[in-house]
């Protein structure tokens, strides 16, 4: 669990004040959505403020939820390699679960244990392409080679 913590720590980057992420939430920590209004959202810049010790429980508890929701809706991938769990719990992490079960032809292609196929559709997504290139290729490679 802590090398799955520093790795989303080191993708997200660490942010004490309210932020309006690039696709438009607002966030704050290491990209822990906050739940605002509409009203609120276009105030939210540099308004709320949390200690770093506050952000890692943000994400502690928002990385287990979605560490038992994906695990529920997808339990084949308990037989994983412990890297390729942490490439799904790390995009379950940015995603969202309901985001990450998108990913309608990576899944197939696990559900076979087609890594490579699955690292393939990784890559080729609007995610990889636009949103976390970087973040992508990385976790596409572990995907890849486990």
């Amino acid at each position: 669990m802590s090398e799955l913590i520093k790795m989303i720590k080191r993708h997200e980057g660490l942010r004490l004040n309210s932020y309006i992420c690039p696709n438009g939430y607002p966030t704050i920590g290491y990209g822990t959505k906050l739940p605002l209004s509409d009203f609120e959202k276009t105030n939210v810049k540099n308004e709320n403020k949390i200690t770093e010790q506050e952000a890692e429980f943000l994400l502690k508890n928002r990385l287990q939820r979605a560490i038992a929701d994906i695990n529920d809706k997808k339990p084949f991938i308990k037989n994983f390699s412990k890297n390729r769990k942490r490439v799904i719990y790390d995009m379950a992490y940015q995603l969202g679960v309901n985001g990450l079960l998108n990913f309608k032809r990576m899944w197939a292609a696990l559900e076979k244990s087609e890594f490579k196929d699955a690292a393939y559709e990784m890559i080729n997504s609007k995610w990889a392409k636009t949103d976390s290139p970087k973040r992508a290729e990385e976790l596409a490679l572990i995907m890849h080679l486990g």
